[in-house]
């Protein structure tokens, strides 16, 4: 009797209390009471494929090879000859399958699946070019899973290789290793290549130099610890290439000095602490770069001199305790770059003198205790850039003359006890506020003129209603209203 320790996505044992997404374990080892798979040398053009199979009547899978090909159903039943780009297909039946091959749940009391291995050889004077996991079975109307366990192929011509895509006909959510060994090396992209692939965790070294597109390579796979380093000296997209990798603890110095978009390269890559100092050169989308990496505390002085759009960048980034002084002198927006990073108590003095889009900029940065003078001329957006700043106990003279919306911009702020902002024109709320009288006559008369009836919100502020008719005055004769 064998009791499996395979790991199906995600397992909360292995997962940290710290971080409910974060995981504990260092490495991944292959479960010895799976079936052993055959080494396959250079030269082979093969695919070998373990495969669950459960005690159910509807096992179905499917695939498709480029070059005439011959597939072992590993079942028994007969061999079956394919032509190329055809879809082979079968279907398992539990019973059928030798029970020496059970594989049990931990407690024994019920076997979970059995195992088949599946082989692919190319007919007789044929290459292999090519091999597609996401056919559909003909008895399937819709998305199905296949469950691939461990996989290893290799073809010195195979060009194609469609493992997962974004379109998820079939999907691959029990795959936990697969070896690619020798493959042609002009593959220009791994677009989705392992995408969804929830119980990755070990992938081997491959070919990938002729690639310039890694756009969500590894999406959503929840289970990688690491990666090895691969070439990727000449890609330009690295996005998403590890979104959704709770698992990930570390990643290698990957050449990346042509990539222009690492948008949500690391999102959501929850236990990642560190990352190395990629070269980030020509980049100009950072957005999300680093999004939900709760376990990050510190990010390296990348360079992001060509940076134009750096929205939602570090984002609930909570362990982030230090930024370094990144460029952002192209910068144009920055929409929520610092949202829920609740560990950061300062910010460097950014260079935000295009930015016209400075909402959401800090909020929930609940331990910020200082910023510094930004340049603000261009902004036209500030709604909730230090809403929930709790900490906060000063603003600088950012200047709102071009603002358009200032909505929330303060709310949550209860620490507050100093605004020199200037030039502001459009409704601004400094509600629950420490705002004493001193304070509160800075602010009206560093308030821009603004439209008859534009309401400046003071409620809950210490002095708000012991302000004098003439104090008033100084803010109503340009415009406003106030609301205590």
């Amino acid at each position: 009797m064998k009791f499996s320790r395979a790991q199906f996505p995600p397992d909360p044992a292995r997962l940290s209390t710290d971080c409910p997404l974060c995981n504990s374990a260092s490495s991944w080892t292959r479960p010895t009471e799976w079936l052993t798979l055959s080494a396959l040398a250079p030269t082979d053009e093969k695919f070998v494929g373990l495969l669950a199979v459960y005690d159910n009547n509807s096992q179905y899978i499917a695939f498709s090879a480029a070059g005439n090909y011959t597939v072992d159903w590993g079942d028994g039943s007969a061999a079956e000859n394919v032509e190329s780009g055809v879809a082979a297909q079968h279907q398992y039946i539990f019973s059928s399958i030798s029970n020496t091959t059970d594989v049990y749940e931990v407690d024994g009391l019920i076997a979970k699946y059995r195992q088949v291995i599946v082989t692919v050889t190319m007919q007789s004077e044929q290459s292999f070019t090519g091999i597609n996991l996401q056919k559909r079975h003909s008895a399937q109307s819709a998305s199905y899973s296949a469950p691939w366990l461990d996989i290893k192929l290799n073809g010195p011509l195979l060009d194609t290789i469609v493992i997962s895509n974004t379109g998820q006909t079939v999907a691959l959510k029990h795959l936990e290793k697969i070896e690619i060994g020798v493959i042609k090396n002009n593959i220009a992209n791994f677009v989705y290549m392992f995408h969804n692939c929830h119980a990755l965790a070990s992938v081997s070294l491959f070919d990938t130099s002729a690639s310039t597109n890694f756009t969500g390579m590894f999406q959503n796979c929840h289970s990688l610890l690491s990666v090895p380093i691969f070439n990727t000296a000449l890609g330009q997209t690295f996005s998403a290439m590890f979104y959704g990798c709770y698992s990930l603890l570390s990643v290698p110095l990957l050449n990346t000095s042509s990539g222009t978009n690492f948008q949500n390269m690391f999102g959501y890559c929850s236990s990642l602490k560190t990352i190395p100092a990629i070269n980030t050169s020509q980049g100009t989308n950072f957005s999300s770069m680093f999004s939900y990496c709760y376990a990050i505390t510190t990010i390296p002085l990348l360079d992001t001199s060509q940076g134009t759009n750096f929205n939602y960048m570090i984002m609930f980034c909570v362990s982030l305790s230090d930024m370094p002084l990144l460029d952002t002198s192209k910068a144009t927006t920055v929409t929520n770059m610092f949202q829920g990073c609740a560990a950061l108590p300062h910010i460097p003095k950014l260079n935000t003198v295009l930015c016209t889009v400075f909402s959401g900029m800090f909020n929930g940065c609940s331990s910020l205790v200082y910023v510094p003078q930004l340049n603000t001329s261009t902004g036209a957006n500030f709604g909730y850039m230090f809403m929930n700043c709790s900490a906060l106990n000063e603003m600088p003279a950012l200047d709102m003359s071009a603002a358009t919306t200032l909505t929330s911009m303060f709310e949550g702020c209860k620490s507050l006890t100093r605004s020199r902002i200037t030039g502001a024109t459009k409704a601004i709320s400094y509600i629950y506020c420490r705002l004493s009288r001193t304070e509160i006559l800075e602010v009206f008369n560093n308030l821009g003129t603004a439209v008859a009836g534009t309401v400046i919100t003071l409620t809950g502020n210490p002095d708000a209603a012991a302000l004098t008719a003439d104090d008033r005055l100084i803010a109503t004769n340009k415009g406003w209203t106030i609301t205590i």
